[in-house]
């Protein structure tokens, strides 16, 4: 018997229609989905016209023990392919997965990755940084680790790309502007490619302003230092 397929694959962002046939074709051919969330997965393939009992979603989220994994390795072992999504963008990047992903190399699995959708790229593209840059993460939840993380982001040249919670943008900035000078070029992306989709640019001595107009959503933060002037 041939070894397992573990097909890692993006899912949208903020357009449930960003998905590939390739996607959809799988969707409907592999044995189980192992996702974060079986709701969000259901309905975004509901909305595709592909049906599947809830017994074929698993789970496998940030909350999920090594014992966790270990008992999803049970229930899959004999499967001929396995369809791996986060909720939204790709698996294993800044997402669960990569313990996952591990433990099928170390099996001899087949790894299969689709192209999807990143917020990352979308970000970059959308403030049109076309050259080096430095992705961060997202920052620390401690309030001194937070501190040194922004402290360090002043001492790189390149361009910074960092994710952040919905809920903390507004007090992001306020720490970025305490730790970083006036003049960086900032540009924030809320909810990119959706329809609720909103651009900022500005100086980082602005921040207190241009936060009020921020809304609520999942935000992509660049400190932009290429070369070239953009309008605040």
């Amino acid at each position: 018997m041939s070894q397992p397929e573990l097909v890692l694959a993006g899912m949208p962002l903020g357009n449930s229609d960003d998905v590939t046939l390739r996607f959809l074709s799988l969707a409907r051919s592999a044995d189980v989905v192992v996702c974060e969330s079986r709701r969000t997965a259901q309905t975004l393939l509901k909305r595709h016209g592909i049906a599947r009992p809830d017994a074929d979603f698993l789970i496998l989220d940030e909350h999920s023990s090594e014992a966790d994994v270990q008992d999803l390795f049970g229930q899959i072992s004999a499967m001929r392919q396995i369809l791996l999504v986060s909720d939204a963008g790709m698996p294993v990047f800044c997402d669960p997965g990569s313990n996952m992903l591990v433990k099928a190399e170390q099996r001899g699995w087949r790894i299969t990755v689709l192209p999807g959708t990143s917020a990352l790229t979308l970000a970059t593209v959308r403030a049109g940084i076309n050259g080096a840059f430095f992705f961060a993460g997202f920052p620390p939840r401690e309030t001194a680790e937070r501190r040194r993380f922004f402290q360090g982001l002043g001492k790189r040249a390149e361009t910074v790309v960092f994710y952040e919670t919905p809920y903390r943008t507004a007090k992001t900035l306020e720490e970025m502007k305490q730790a970083l000078p006036g003049s960086e070029k900032v540009f924030v992306g809320i909810d990119l490619s959706g329809e609720n989709e909103r651009v900022f640019r500005f100086r980082l001595a602005e921040a207190e302003r241009v936060a009020k107009q921020i809304p609520k959503g999942a935000p992509v933060i660049i400190l932009d230092r290429t070369r070239e002037e953009r309008n605040a």
